[in-house]
C-alpha cells in the first residue's frame, strides 16, 4: 500500500490553492494555482507546515488564502480519487472521497466534514472564482444518504432571491468585516425566510408525506 494512500495503486499528490491577491471586501476574486506534486502525503503535508513555508512565502501576506491536497491515481482516465482541504494555516478539516470505481473499494465514506456551522451564522464562502459573504440558513439533514448531506443554504447578496446551496469545505468564518447595514440585512432575510419554511412545514406535514423541506429546515 503507497504511504497514505487509499488505494494499492500509483497516485500522486497535488498541492492546490485559492488565494485573494488585495484586502477582502465581498465580494472579493480569488485566484488559484498549483504549488508542487509530490509522492505521498506526508511529504505533501510537510511542505504545508510552518518551517517549509519559506518556499512559497509569495502567499504569506494574502489575506485569504487555502490549500487542496487532490490524490490523483496515474494512468487512468479518470483519475480523482481523494481531495484533502485544509485552512489558512495548513491545518486539515476535512476531506472528499471520489467515486473511483475500478482505483479500489468504491464504497468508501463520500464525505468526511463536522457540522462547523449551524442556522444564523454570518460566514463567508466560495462560488467559483469569488468569495462572498452570507447567512447559514440551513443546515444538512440528518440522513447519511441524502444527496445533500454535506450542503448549507446560504442567503446572501442584496436581491431578495439570492440564495445559494453551498459544499461544506467551500464555507468558513469571515475573514473581513460586513458593515453594519449589510449584517442588519442579512438577518432580516434570515428572519423571513424562517417564517416562510417554518409556514411551509407546517402546510407540508398536514398535507403530504414530502419531505424536501429537511434541507432547509
Amino acid at each position: 500500500m503507497k504511504d497514505n494512500s487509499v488505494l494499492s495503486n500509483n497516485t500522486a499528490f497535488l498541492i492546490r490553492m485559492k488565494y485573494s491577491t488585495n484586502k477582502i471586501k465581498y465580494p472579493a476574486r480569488l485566484h488559484g494555482g498549483t504549488l508542487g506534486i509530490f509522492t505521498n502525503l506526508k511529504r505533501a503535508e510537510s511542505f504545508l507546515s510552518v518551517k517549509e513555508k519559506k518556499y512559497y512565502n509569495f502567499l504569506e501576506d494574502k489575506p485569504f488564502k487555502i490549500y487542496e491536497i487532490e490524490e490523483i491515481a496515474l494512468n487512468y482516465f479518470w483519475n480523482f480519487v481523494r481531495t484533502r482541504f485544509y485552512d489558512h494555516n495548513g491545518q486539515f478539516y476535512g476531506e472528499h472521497n471520489w467515486e473511483h470505481g475500478n482505483f479500489g473499494d468504491g464504497n468508501v465514506e463520500s464525505m468526511n466534514f463536522d457540522c462547523r456551522f449551524k442556522k444564523g451564522d454570518v460566514v463567508e464562502f466560495i462560488d467559483g472564482t469569488i468569495l462572498r459573504s452570507g447567512i447559514i440558513a440551513g443546515v444538512p439533514p440528518d440522513k447519511n444518504t441524502s444527496p445533500f448531506r454535506d450542503y448549507y443554504i446560504i442567503l446572501h447578496g442584496l436581491k431578495e432571491y439570492s440564495c445559494q446551496r453551498v459544499v461544506s469545505f467551500n464555507i468558513f468564518p469571515l475573514s473581513a468585516k460586513i458593515s453594519t447595514q449589510y449584517s442588519k440585512r442579512l438577518l432580516e432575510r434570515f428572519k423571513k425566510e424562517y417564517k416562510k419554511v417554518s409556514k411551509l412545514k407546517k402546510e407540508i406535514d398536514k398535507n403530504s408525506d414530502n419531505t424536501t423541506y429537511r434541507i432547509i429546515e
